[in-house]
């Protein structure tokens, strides 16, 4: 159990990394780049460049989520912080924590979805508290 703590926050950390870096390549240096490319270069370039930066930003989302989870589990639920006795299994306050972060977005999603959505500063400040 010590090993897997740093191990995961490491490779969480990288994963990050990959996909944040990846993130600002498609948003601001692909961009910008494939409009200056004729047609005949970006039939080229694109079939050989999209799918390999796509297969890492997908992977590098998908290893950060998996090694986050991972780590809320070891930190929170097997590092005793879930505010209860290990001993005493998955308690209130973990299920508190799995409904808020799975439940939350769905909240959020009503939330801009409603007529709420139009004023900027009202919905702003609904969706911090």
């Amino acid at each position: 159990m010590e090993l897997i703590h740093p191990l995961f926050k490491w490779l969480h950390i990288i994963a990050g990394i990959t996909w944040i870096g990846l993130l600002y390549f498609f948003n601001w240096i692909n961009g910008h780049f494939a409009a200056t490319l004729d047609g005949d270069t970006k039939k080229k370039v694109v079939p050989e460049l999209m799918p390999r930066a796509l297969y890492w930003f997908r992977w590098g989302a998908a290893w950060t989520w998996i090694t986050g989870i991972v780590l809320l589990l070891v930190v929170f639920y097997h590092g005793g912080l879930t505010f209860e006795d290990v001993e005493s299994g998955f308690g209130t306050n973990a299920l508190v924590m799995i409904a808020v972060t799975f439940l939350g977005v769905f909240l959020y999603d009503a939330l801009y979805k409603s007529g709420l959505a139009s004023n900027v500063r009202v919905v702003t400040i609904t969706a911090l508290f």
